[in-house]
């Protein structure tokens, strides 16, 4: 009989979602201490955490919303960072951000070496987030859409 491992789902450890739990509980307390500290609770708070398995196989967790964690030091930011995903295939990369609350129309793209940035702002929110790509893409041919709060960029790849 094949021997079961412990504390395993998906090669994912149990104990390491504990950690992840035990980081969110404090992360919350010690956002709320300091938010009332600065009187920061009437704005909007958006903190969220996206996990995934990235080149090599190794997990990437990269955060979204608009709060700052520098060092001790929790803000809010007046830009929230959208939700992105990377979808990168043979020959081209697709992004998709994630922009609730905007029109089309407030968005702005653009792309400097091998980052791409994104901003957009409406009277009530504004996002901007920078993406690395690392592939060269064509700068100058690129299509989005953007439909229900989500824009979604594909670029080629050149070279």
């Amino acid at each position: 009989m094949a021997k079961k491992k412990e504390g395993k789902s998906s090669d994912i450890n149990i104990n390491d979602l504990n950690d992840i739990n035990k980081f969110i509980g404090k992360f919350l307390e010690e956002a709320n201490r300091q938010f009332l500290a600065q009187g920061a609770l009437n704005e909007p708070v958006v903190f969220g955490f996206n996990v995934k398995i990235g080149e090599g196989g190794m997990p990437t967790i990269e955060k979204f919303g608009n709060v700052e964690v520098k060092k001790e030091q929790i803000t809010l930011s007046e830009n929230r960072e959208p939700l992105v995903d990377v979808i990168k295939r043979d020959s081209e990369i697709t992004v998709i951000a994630e922009m609730p609350g905007i029109e089309e129309k407030d968005i702005h793209i653009s792309l400097e070496d091998k980052t791409l940035n994104i901003s957009a702002a409406s009277r009530e929110r504004s996002y901007h987030k920078s993406i690395p790509l690392h592939d060269i893409v064509d700068t100058k041919n690129y299509k989005y859409k953007y439909n229900n709060g989500v824009l979604e960029i594909t670029l080629r790849k050149s070279g």
